[in-house]
């Protein structure tokens, strides 16, 4: 089920420098329009693809993975102007949709494992809130994105995502506020990857 998900894989794979030693791979629905913008803002340098292999440590910030799989699916959802959200979500539950703000955060950091073979930091998302003084909200046509209503996640709710959100589950049970290679990561979890 997983081996379409890696054509979304496929983008220019970058990592912020938020301050002289502070290097942050952004993930999508992980603060990554709020990582972005601060970059703009402050003329901060991305390095992209090959130029990231020789940084040292990069902060990744994991989000827990239902908030995130909610958030990443109406965002979808509002970004494609889905008018048959119940058609679309049972697509999204049997795999034959996917898009890159809702595909495990696990998929992200084999993304960075392409360019990159350094250590982590692996931390909550509510430390990267600390680090960034903006809380930016992905914009669609000029316009902020709306919060899902009770409704709308009440919607969501209803397909079975398990298989969304179980391995980033248990990367963060494994992980969290851990300084780990990267290289050892994709191995502990490559019976999931595979």
């Amino acid at each position: 089920m997983f081996k379409n998900w890696t054509k979304i894989l496929t983008a220019d794979c970058e990592v912020l420098k938020i301050a002289s030693d502070i290097f942050v791979y952004p993930i999508y629905k992980n603060g990554r329009s709020s990582c972005m913008m601060y970059a703009e803002q402050n003329k901060s340098q991305i390095f992209k693809n090959r130029e990231i292999q020789k940084l040292g440590y990069i902060y990744v910030f994991l989000r827990d993975p239902e908030e995130r799989f909610i958030s990443g699916v109406h965002t979808y959802l509002e970004f494609n102007e889905i008018k048959n959200r119940n058609r679309v979500l049972k697509d999204i539950e049997k795999f034959k949709t996917y898009d890159r703000h809702f595909v495990p955060q696990l998929f992200w950091l084999l993304h960075l494992y392409k360019f990159y073979r350094g250590c982590l930091l692996l931390r909550p998302i509510t430390d990267l809130y600390k680090l960034l003084p903006n809380r930016d909200v992905p914009k669609f046509k000029n316009k902020k994105l709306a919060k899902p209503t009770k409704k709308q996640i009440a919607q969501i709710r209803q397909i079975n995502f398990e298989h969304y959100v179980d391995m980033d589950k248990e990367l963060i049970a494994y992980s969290m506020n851990k300084d780990i290679l990267i290289e050892n990561l994709i191995k502990k979890f490559a019976y999931v990857l595979s």
